[in-house]
């Protein structure tokens, strides 16, 4: 005959293993690349308008910020302006980043790491690999972007630096910027 201790060490054991068996409760995503595009356009407007397909993304990042005490729960509101910035780049100072790195633009790393037990990333940006590209070094990323502004502009560019300088930080790499000048083709 079971006694009752060995009928609630069964029921807890069973309890146990229906849990276990039960799949954690997905964390929301947030897309990385809306939330930088939204970090650099919506700054810059007139008003508080919220960058299309950004809106979602930027209120798990802005949630996030006000749970770490960084921003008014009044301005957590999908639009990434110069609060959120401000609150950003206090994250960032948080994590030891300085100059460049604590701008309040996201970077992966950061942006990673606010999110732990909160969201997720998807479409997550890198600068790529770094190649040589008219005779300086450069990444994927800026190669791409002087190659569509060069095509929007009709017009080619010359390249008089490239993306990476020996210089790094403490966490990260040094910063991806490059130094051009467009000639008529």
């Amino acid at each position: 005959m079971p006694t009752r201790r060995s009928l609630i060490v069964a029921g807890l054991a069973a309890a146990g293993s229906a849990l276990a068996a039960t799949p954690a409760a997905a964390l929301p995503t947030a897309d990385m690349e809306a939330v930088v595009k939204a970090a650099q356009i919506d700054p810059r407007r007139a008003d508080s308008a919220i960058t299309p397909g950004s809106r979602d993304s930027v209120l798990l990042v802005e949630q996030a910020l006000q749970a770490k005490g960084l921003l008014a729960a009044a301005y957590a509101d999908g639009h990434f302006g110069t609060r959120t910035i401000d609150a950003y780049a206090a994250w960032q100072r948080s994590l030891g980043y300085t100059g460049l790195d604590a701008t309040g633009l996201p970077g992966p790393t950061s942006l990673r790491l606010l999110g732990e037990g909160r969201f997720t990333l998807t479409r997550v940006l890198s600068p790529g690999t770094v190649s040589t590209w008219r005779g300086v070094p450069v990444n994927a990323r800026t190669k791409a972007m002087l190659l569509e502004a060069e095509r929007l502009l009709g017009r080619q560019f010359t390249i008089t630096q490239g993306s990476y300088s020996p210089g790094r930080t403490r966490r990260r790499p040094a910063r991806t910027t490059a130094a051009a000048r467009w000639t008529s083709r």
